[in-house]
């Protein structure tokens, strides 16, 4: 028929790209995707986690370095209680932490002439690896620096006597400003001081029997 109506074969060629299109995914689809996408991330997340929790592939967990629970040197001796009552008073009123293990030193001093078997001089702490500034309880837990002499260069203590001193209070780290210094050459119950700001004062320790 005449006219300017479309051809059968115009309408087939229009059809025809339509047909040969793949069909694309849906939203649902999309979705689906992702979801799975994200479950793989998380699965890979885990496991890589798991792997570093795990120590050299044994299978243990790796847990924090436990805390040191040494006590300081002299606390674990035994002093009677009359000696305790009066240098735990006397320690506590200088504000050291430790007034028990300080008792315990003092007792041992005045016993012995000696300190406690807890403490190392300078050559014996270096010799178990010990360095000036470094942390004695990383190879002696428990034990604390102590009976290399003290010259008095100041004069703060009487002249003419021999000292040496012996830290308090450590528990581990750095040196503190604390000493205990003592007669070395007077014999059995030698004379004692506390100096708590590393030799600038000093108080005398009081006797006990």
């Amino acid at each position: 028929m005449g006219g300017g109506g479309p051809s059968i074969a115009a309408a087939s060629g229009d059809v025809a790209p339509l047909l040969d299109k793949k069909p694309t995914p849906d939203s649902g689809d999309r979705i689906r995707q992702g979801w799975d996408m994200a479950a793989r991330r998380i699965v890979a997340a885990w496991a890589l986690l798991g792997s570093l929790l795990l120590a050299g592939g044994c299978g243990d967990p790796i847990e924090p370095p436990a805390a040191t629970t040494a006590a300081p040197c002299g606390a674990d001796i035994a002093v009677s209680s009359e000696r305790a009552v009066t240098l735990t008073q006397f320690a506590e009123d200088l504000n050291l932490e430790h007034p028990r293990a300080f008792a315990a030193v003092v007792a041992t001093l005045v016993e012995t002439s000696d300190l406690p078997a807890c403490y190392l001089s300078k050559a014996e702490a270096r010799a178990a690896g010990w360095r000036p500034g470094g942390d004695l309880w990383e190879q002696r837990p428990g034990f604390a620096i102590g009976g290399d002499a003290f010259r008095n260069f100041e004069g703060h203590l009487p002249p003419g006597q021999t000292y040496a001193a012996a830290d308090l209070d450590y528990t581990g780290g750095r040196r503190g400003p604390r000493r205990l210094v003592y007669v070395t050459d007077a014999g059995a119950a030698p004379a004692m001081w506390v100096t708590v700001d590393h030799y600038n004062t000093f108080t005398e320790v009081p006797s006990v029997p």
